[in-house]
């Protein structure tokens, strides 16, 4: 480690942990991945032939009007994946082998001399190529007006039974074994002894309990959606309002989470099968659902959520995966100081405790 010359002359020099250690395990060399031929020449066949359902009323009450989702299959059929492949093999992509799960990894070394790990986590539906557009803020911030000494150096894994990953064990995994394998790769597989993490949906679960198992290794976290469980009661009153508004929203919306946990296999089958039936699923569960404003264009979300589902071969009701755009410039604190939840470190009342605090790459 090597201490921080930028502290503040009367406060004890930080500690700041090197990024540049060798690999405690070396998962397989990068490699390309490849969208399925035999596959997308199926998934056209499928979709020129598609049966499409009477419309009840054409609007979103009762799920995906068939109307909107008519479009949505003409859009499909003019998804040009020969793009989307260019757009992977500008991308370095490990496979790195936990015990039974093969995990695929999309792994950007950040600029300069101390790019501080940043592990990002995907949710449902989505995939690692939700982050793409991202990695050159991240990685390269002096090239978008930030500067140097912000720069990550991301790894962005797919989840089991998602994207280029291998199924998961058989009776799934939670989020907690999720965190594990997660942990096992950064620290065993790519030698990052500490790091940040940010989740969304299923991935802002994972990062929660990554942290929690983890205060040593993770410094600080960034949710873009509640991963936390509900806090002890009693509950203060906004409190209590927030949680009454989770179980109405989940009591109108959220079937679709409720089968998932429930029946996958049921839904998993008639998913892997049917494009039509896929498209329907995810459209419906895209952000905005039945309140999705007027003026926005969800179709080329869903349109790019779709192929990578039926392009790299069947995986049950694991679904992956949309493109979003962000801002012109990431810098490191600027990412994590709003929301940021560091992991609790019980104080140590040893010398060598008291004389080197504990490192952060984030701490000012």
């Amino acid at each position: 480690m090597s201490t921080d010359r930028g502290a503040r002359a009367g406060q004890e020099p930080r500690v700041r942990v090197r990024h540049d250690l060798g690999m405690a395990a070396t998962p397989d060399e990068p490699t390309r991945v490849v969208l399925d031929s035999a596959a997308l020449e199926d998934l056209g066949r499928r979709l020129r032939t598609a049966r499409m359902t009477a419309d009840a009323d054409g609007t979103w009450a009762r799920g995906t009007p068939v109307g909107w989702l008519a479009e949505l299959i003409i859009d499909w059929q003019a998804f040009d994946p020969v793009a989307l492949q260019a757009r992977l093999d500008k991308l370095t992509h490990l496979r790195v082998q936990v015990d039974e799960v093969s995990v695929h990894v999309m792994h950007a070394a950040g600029t300069g001399t101390d790019p501080v790990p940043l592990l990002l986590t995907h949710g449902w539906p989505s995939s690692f190529l939700e982050y793409s557009k991202l990695l050159p803020l991240l990685t390269d911030p002096a090239a978008h007006g930030g500067t140097a000494a912000d720069a990550f150096s991301v790894v962005a894994p797919s989840l089991p039974g998602f994207g280029f990953s291998g199924p998961p064990p058989a009776g799934g995994l939670t989020h907690e074994q999720v965190a594990e394998l997660w942990h096992r790769i950064m620290t065993e597989a790519l030698g990052y002894r500490r790091f940040v993490a940010h989740g969304s949906d299923l991935g802002a679960g994972v990062t929660a309990r990554l942290a929690r198992a983890h205060p040593e290794g993770v410094a600080a976290i960034h949710l873009a959606t509640p991963g936390l469980a509900a806090p002890p009661q009693p509950w203060s009153q906004a409190v209590r309002e927030h949680f009454d508004k989770v179980e109405q929203w989940s009591a109108e919306e959220g079937g679709y989470a409720h089968m998932h946990a429930t029946k996958p296999a049921t839904i998993g089958a008639a998913l892997d099968d049917s494009p039509v039936a896929l498209a329907a699923w995810i459209g419906e569960s895209s952000p905005g659902g039945a309140a999705r404003p007027p003026t926005a264009s969800p179709r080329s979300t869903v349109t790019c959520c779709c192929p990578r589902s039926r392009s790299t071969g069947p995986r049950g009701p694991a679904h992956r995966p949309c493109c979003r755009t962000g801002p012109t410039a990431i810098h490191r604190r600027a990412l994590f100081r709003p929301m940021i939840l560091r992991p609790h470190r019980p104080r140590s009342t040893s010398s060598a405790a008291r004389s080197s605090p504990s490192p952060s790459p984030l701490a000012t």
